[in-house]
């Protein structure tokens, strides 16, 4: 009897031992998953701070777009490297036109160099090398942001219609007749014979003019020149995306600008414009005739027939005229300062500020594929010696013999060398220019000055030019 009471005390002692040690156990599970569940609650509320402080940095956009970057031209390819202040995950549109200034035809149709900004903000672009027809000549490379063509989380953030974009690079554009803002960079770029880096452009705007829209026209301007344009800058109250087109004329007597063709450019979101108008040669009777019609392209072309009239008839001011047939144009014509040399038919004159240039054709002065010169070659090289004879005393002038690419490229440069020698031989020989500092230099194939993707081109090409106060 005895015994059986201790067995029922053990028994009793280990089952109250064992619920103790459950017990025990299940306030200590307790503990741990109210502290695994605090320490989630931690961590959850911390990741969701750090959400938030990520996501007020990534998803606002409270300041001006920048896109800043490299335009990089190598061997192989053409590239962009840039930085920007958009959202990771922005899809970039991305154009190449030839003939930029004339009528922006597209390159590369086929070719998708669209891209999206990386998380870490910068925007590559890879593109396929310039082709020899634009070696001597601007592209154009554009970059697009529309808040169309994002996510709708972005479109959110930029705004149905782009509302929230803010900076130099806003533009306004329709879309079946509705008035948005996008992001829009053109870079253009003058494809060079060599690689070459340039800096992305960093435009600027003004405030618009009081009367922006008016329909009494105004424009200003001013006229400057290099060897390839005449740039017509200024301001006006023509509204944003209204093309204004130029072209220079050897005289009144000629029907079509010596290009062949009119430049073009479209009126900026500030007002300001600036149109580059081609040229070969200064002409004594030379002018630029600058117009704008409601035919041409217009970016904003709803809102121009409303602002204006279907055919400009709305239209007032110095520079509007009226047609046989009720519609209006804006057109006036600016005369340049004359060629500041009277120098040979057979040439090309052009200047940029100091620097002028008397560019000379090789079929003018040579046989093919030869430096030693026609005897008809003296002809001309006798006027250019009466224009040198006449400059101050201590002139510098250089002679750069140039050539198309044809062939091998030491060839050509030794050539070009040679054509050079052979000019500043014969005016030395044939002048009293001992008051001048002459050299003569060759550069082969890489300077062109337009495509050697053709005939004409290369004729273009193929020349040596005496250069009056270099400015390299």
């Amino acid at each position: 009897m005895k015994r059986t009471m201790y067995m029922i005390t053990f028994i009793l002692s280990c089952i109250l031992f064992i619920n103790g040690c459950s017990q025990e156990k299940v306030e200590h599970t307790d503990e741990m998953e109210e502290e695994r569940i605090v320490g989630d609650n931690d961590q959850v509320n911390k990741s969701k701070e750090e959400l938030d402080e990520e996501y007020e940095v990534t998803t606002t956009l409270d300041s001006d777009v920048v896109i800043d970057g490299t335009f990089i031209v190598d061997e192989d390819s053409m590239r962009i490297e840039a930085t920007t202040n958009l959202l990771p995950g922005t899809r970039v549109k991305v154009d190449r036109y030839m003939e930029p200034f004339r009528n922006r035809i597209v390159m590369g149709m086929l070719t998708n160099d669209d891209t999206e900004v990386l998380e870490d903000g910068r925007i590559i672009v890879e593109m396929d090398s310039p082709s020899e027809y634009q070696t001597g000549k601007f592209i154009e490379v554009a970059l697009q942001v529309t808040p169309s063509s994002q996510t709708k989380e972005l479109e959110e953030i930029y705004g149905e219609k782009g509302e929230n974009f803010t900076g130099p690079l806003v533009y306004q554009d329709e879309l079946l007749g509705e008035l948005y803002q996008k992001i829009f960079l053109p870079i253009y770029v003058f494809v060079e014979a060599e690689p070459f880096e340039m800096d992305l452009p960093k435009p600027e705007r003004d405030d618009k003019p009081a009367d922006y829209g008016d329909t009494e026209i105004w424009i200003d301007y001013e006229l400057t020149n290099d060897h390839q344009f005449y740039y017509i800058e200024g301001n006006t109250n023509l509204i944003e995306g209204i093309t204004i087109a130029g072209g220079y004329f050897t005289s009144k007597h000629t029907n079509t600008p010596q290009s062949w063709y009119f430049n073009q450019t479209m009126v900026e979101p500030d007002g300001s414009f600036k149109l580059r108008i081609a040229y070969t040669s200064q002409s004594p009777e030379g002018y630029i005739r600058v117009q704008s019609t409601s035919g041409l392209i217009s970016r904003l072309s709803q809102l121009k027939k409303e602002t204006y009239g279907e055919k400009f008839e709305r239209m007032s001011g110095e520079y509007v005229e009226e047609l046989d047939d009720g519609s209006k144009e804006i057109a006036f014509e600016i005369v340049p300062d004359p060629p500041q040399l009277a120098v040979p038919e057979e040439t090309n004159f052009t200047s940029s500020e100091e620097e002028l240039k008397v560019g000379m054709p090789d079929e003018v002065l040579f046989e093919f594929d030869s430096s030693e010169l026609k005897a008809e070659a003296s002809e001309t090289l006798d006027e250019v010696i009466k224009v040198l004879e006449e400059l101050p005393e201590g002139t510098v002038i250089h002679i750069d013999g140039h050539t198309d690419s044809d062939g091998d490229a030491d060839y050509n440069q030794a050539l070009s060398e040679a054509r050079a020698a052979a000019v500043e031989a014969f005016i030395k020989e044939h002048s009293s220019i001992q008051h001048l500092d002459i050299s003569a230099y060759g550069y082969g194939m890489f300077k062109p000055i337009d495509s050697n993707e053709n005939e004409d081109g290369k004729a273009r090409n193929r020349r040596v030019e005496v250069v009056i106060n270099p400015s390299e």
